[in-house]
């Protein structure tokens, strides 16, 4: 799937023109970082575009703090990618001290994931925030799109809280687990590896 050429034309024509000229790398790096690349995470992506680890964490760290950039990189980037009910949508949360960054992105089927969505706390933060964080900023998602697409998780957002959050959504939800985890069903402990496919 290739947005290049829409995005080379959405940024010409109403994106550039309308912000500050020095917020102008940061905005090509989150952009270029984050769709001419397969998504591992903000992090890795950074590097990949950027070439050298240091000024690559630098840079998206410069982008992830200024939330004005976020939000019109997140309008970007969902403007051009179709997400519909049967879209699927990968959830990464990456850790720049002080601040976290929440990034939904969506599954082409074409060998990667596209980023749709930023959003960032920054630390320290009150106990349980986090987790209200992350499913504020999911209703806000699920509100822009107007739909509700399949949720793919990892094993970083198992808790209750968050588990309770995603089914209140009305999204269907994967969280990855490790086989050798066991869950609770009904008062009954059971191995994930015994577990058969619904």
């Amino acid at each position: 799937m290739s947005i290049l050429p829409a995005l080379q034309t959405l940024l010409q024509d109403h994106l550039f023109s309308r912000i500050q000229r020095k917020w102008h790398p940061m905005l090509l790096l989150g952009i270029n970082a984050l769709s001419l690349f397969s998504f591992s995470s903000l992090n890795s992506n950074a590097r990949s575009c950027k070439g050298r680890t240091s000024a690559a964490v630098q840079h998206m760290y410069r982008l992830v703090r200024h939330q004005g950039l976020l939000t019109t990189l997140s309008a970007i980037l969902v403007s051009l990618i179709p997400i519909t009910d049967k879209s699927f949508i990968c959830i990464d949360f990456t850790i720049f001290h002080p601040f976290a960054v929440l990034c939904f992105a969506v599954q082409t089927k074409k060998g990667r994931a596209l980023p749709v969505w930023i959003d960032v706390i920054k630390y320290p933060i009150p106990e349980d925030s986090q987790n209200i964080f992350i499913l504020t900023s999911l209703r806000r998602f699920i509100a822009y799109v107007q739909c509700h697409p399949t949720l793919v998780c990892d094993r970083g957002f198992i808790g209750r809280t968050l588990i309770r959050g995603f089914d209140a959504t009305g999204c269907l939800f994967y969280v990855r687990m490790k086989a050798g985890k066991s869950y609770i069903h009904k008062g009954k402990q059971h191995l994930l590896r015994y577990m058969r496919p619904l």
